[in-house]
């Protein structure tokens, strides 16, 4: 049996691919419109997934644009009816749906307050669209597993080709260009050592530093929506400060590689849970397999750029854990207790 997730996750190729070609025009002309305006700070609102991908948000823009980036507390206006000062400011909404009450009460109020409102979204007609003065469809097409993949692949690469825009980064926007390519070689991966790994497992980190640590957020998501696996991601220099109290020779770390400035960080922990004799899995990128000592690892397609190497990393994983959701007897398609569409207030 395939479920819908994996199904779906394998199409994120292809999605991308005609992205590039769709919404290329647009994301020039917005990225014209965004250098003209004084933005001193950036705000992300999301939920689930989407939230993930806010976070990667934050890394685009601060290591590439110099711009603060922060995540806004939605109860803010929600619950406690703050009044914020959003001068010169752009609200950055991520939303598969477009649906969430909260989403929109906020981006509605940002508007009022003058700020710059844009809504990445797969449904270009959803009320959250309808709200913002710039809308970026992601074109995914319908999601139908609970699950989200394709839409959040859809997401990132639409944030990369946006930051590459406004940046007016040659080098990127061409290699962006190629990520579909790298992530056609990413449809096919050999299950059998990660579900070996991972099919008794009930606890474990997922561990990786910069631009990997969103997805490491993402993978740690699937693993409990999916698996019912409790997973928690951390940066490598955060667990640290606490969580290493809990590793021991029976606990599970999973390790996010990418051939960039963040691998030191990443190794130093690895080699600290090869010390406590913990069990680890790695994802490796191809051409940094020989500068990791590592005995139970996943290789990826070789590294692309920083920024779009950790599309490679998920879209290895989600297939993966489709297959391990099934062998734990889960249905990774409707997860228990969720549905697709959650309006929070």
């Amino acid at each position: 049996m395939t479920s819908l997730m994996e199904k779906e996750a394998l199409q994120s190729p292809l999605i991308i691919e005609e992205q590039l070609q769709t919404n290329k025009k647009l994301l020039l002309q917005i990225a014209k419109s965004l250098q003209k305006k004084e933005i001193d700070f950036v705000q992300t609102i999301a939920r689930g997934s989407s939230n993930n991908a806010a976070h990667f948000a934050k890394y685009l823009f601060e290591n590439n644009l110099n711009i603060i980036t922060c995540p806004a507390e939605l109860c803010m206006r929600t619950v406690y009816k703050a009044k914020l000062n959003l001068k010169n400011s752009l609200v950055l909404a991520i939303s598969q749906s477009g649906e969430s009450p909260d989403l929109i009460e906020y981006l509605s109020y940002a508007k009022e307050r003058s700020a710059t409102t844009i809504a990445i979204v797969n449904s270009p007609n959803s009320p959250l669209a309808k709200i913002a003065e710039i809308v970026i469809p992601i074109h995914a097409g319908k999601e139908k597993a609970v699950a989200a993949t394709k839409s959040f692949l859809a997401t990132l690469s639409a944030l990369i080709q946006l930051i590459g825009h406004i940046k007016n980064d040659k080098q990127l926007l061409a290699l962006i260009n190629k990520l579909p390519e790298r992530l056609y070689e990413c449809l096919d991966p050999l299950s059998e050592p990660f579900i070996k790994t991972f099919a008794k497992t009930k606890n474990l980190f997922v561990i990786a530093r910069g631009y990997l640590l969103p997805i490491a957020k993402e993978i740690a998501l699937k693993f409990k929506e999916t698996c019912a696996i409790h997973a928690e991601a951390y940066s490598s220099a955060e667990i640290l400060h606490g969580p290493m109290a809990m590793v021991d020779e029976n606990f599970h770390g999973l390790f996010l590689f990418q051939k960039d400035e963040s691998r030191k960080f990443t190794l130093d922990v690895f080699q600290k849970f090869a010390k406590l004799k913990a069990r680890t899995f790695s994802f490796l990128p191809a051409d940094l397999l020989m500068q990791t000592n590592t005995d139970k690892f996943f290789i990826t397609p070789r590294s692309l750029h920083p920024v779009c190497d950790p599309l490679i990393q998920i879209q290895t994983f989600y297939p993966l854990c489709a297959k391990l959701s099934l062998i734990k007897n889960k249905n990774p398609d409707k997860p228990q207790n969720i549905s697709k569409v959650t309006k929070t207030t």
